[in-house]
């Protein structure tokens, strides 16, 4: 039996993430949001009656490393569920509680935050603390987007996969992505089309404001139904 978990309503709930001899992805507790007390902008999550429905993963890039992460979140008054790293995963805050990450779309998701930065000025701060980086060209730039930026560490990535591929067997969230005739939509999704939205998304599909992740989508994603090209068992368009 794996020896992952996640907080959910207090309770343990088993997280099954694949490992093999090389490599084992390891949930971890240590940075525990809610004992902060500023994780809202008032200071407090909105308490649930019963257990909350879950229907999105929403990814984000923020800090520079997990714990950074978290503080830095918690300085600004927000949350997320997760911070990624390429040692471990870190659960932040019990999935039962409404993390403030993602605006309208809080009540319903999952908040995944990648813990790297991704302008290429950070690449000598990363590759002195042993980080699997360099500078590329941005793969999904849209106007205004940079067109260089940081690679994400590989381990990174996977973690991220993994996590986000157990999440959704786990809370029964379809393997699926918005699309829109056939093609990944790269932009803000209208609110009202997102909110019936069950799947995996970015903060950009949820703000104009934003761009995370989606410079990194191919390398968390690189094949499968999540992926932007949708190979595999890939759904149909479920953004009209």
């Amino acid at each position: 039996m794996s020896s992952n978990y996640y907080i959910v309503a207090g309770r343990k709930v088993t997280a099954e993430l694949p490992c093999c001899d090389e490599w084992r992805c390891k949930i971890t507790h240590d940075l525990d949001l809610a004992k902060k007390g500023k994780h809202r902008p008032k200071g407090k999550f909105r308490k649930l009656k019963g257990v909350r429905e879950l229907r999105t993963v929403t990814l984000h890039w923020g800090g520079l490393y997990p714990a950074h992460t978290a503080r830095s979140l918690a300085q600004r008054g927000l949350s997320s569920h997760f911070a990624v790293g390429p040692e471990a995963i870190h659960q932040m805050l019990d999935l039962n509680f409404e993390a403030f990450h993602a605006g309208f779309n809080n009540a319903h998701s999952i908040g995944i935050d990648i813990a790297q930065q991704v302008n290429a000025k950070r690449e000598g701060y990363y590759l002195e603390r042993g980080a699997i980086v360099s500078r590329i060209k941005n793969p999904l730039r849209r106007p205004g987007d940079p067109k260089c930026i940081l690679s994400l560490d590989p381990r990174t990535a996977r973690n991220t996969r993994q996590l986000v591929e157990s999440l959704l067997a786990t809370f029964d969230i379809p393997f699926r992505v918005p699309r829109r005739d056939g093609v990944f939509i790269r932009t803000r999704v209208k609110k009202g089309k997102l909110r019936l939205f069950r799947g995996v998304i970015g903060h950009f599909h949820v703000t104009a404001r934003r761009w995370d992740p989606l410079p990194w989508w191919p390398s968390v994603f690189p094949e499968g139904a999540l992926s932007v090209q949708g190979t595999g068992d890939a759904p149909p368009d479920n953004i009209s």
